[in-house]
């Protein structure tokens, strides 16, 4: 993890980078500096001596004096890595509905022309006879999945 070191005074403060994640759950007190309780919750170790608490934090940071207190905070911010920001592809755009109602019916043209020349293919290559027996036996086979598969419904009752 990679710290901000600020030297100021003979002493060394150092902080960590906040996460989002930490920095959208804190609370801020009315009347608050909020500067001071984001580098109180970033702040580690102040010239070696470790940080025990945020409340310890926030009275080190108030005992400083305003100008300086404004000047740690640009530093921090400063010597923060930069944000890595994310982006995505735009949103679908869906077509007018009359533009889809016709491109629907001119895949619908084209699919019922492909399969009349693949039944004109299948015919010329099997026979008239033997394409007939595959037709009927897929019908019979899709009869038969859907007498398996119907579901029956419970019989209602009356609640009295």
């Amino acid at each position: 993890m990679d710290y901000v070191e600020i030297k100021l005074n003979s002493f060394l403060y150092r902080f960590r980078r906040l996460t989002w994640t930490e920095q959208a759950t804190l609370k801020f007190p009315p009347k608050e500096d909020q500067r001071l309780i984001l580098m109180a919750h970033a702040m580690t170790d102040v010239s070696g001596f470790t940080i025990a608490s945020v409340a310890d934090a926030l009275t080190i940071l108030k005992r400083i004096p305003a100008p300086i207190q404004w000047r740690l905070w640009v530093i921090y911010q400063g010597k923060l890595p930069p944000e890595r920001y994310y982006s995505c592809g735009g949103l679908y755009e869906a077509p007018e509905p009359v533009v889809h109602i016709k491109r629907m019916f001119e895949e619908g043209d084209r699919t019922k022309d492909e399969d009349e020349i693949l039944d004109a293919q299948l015919a010329q290559r099997f026979g008239a006879e033997e394409l007939r027996e595959a037709r009927e036996l897929e019908s019979r086979m899709a009869a038969q999945a859907q007498q398996v598969g119907t579901v029956t419904r419970p019989k209602e009752t009356s609640h009295a």
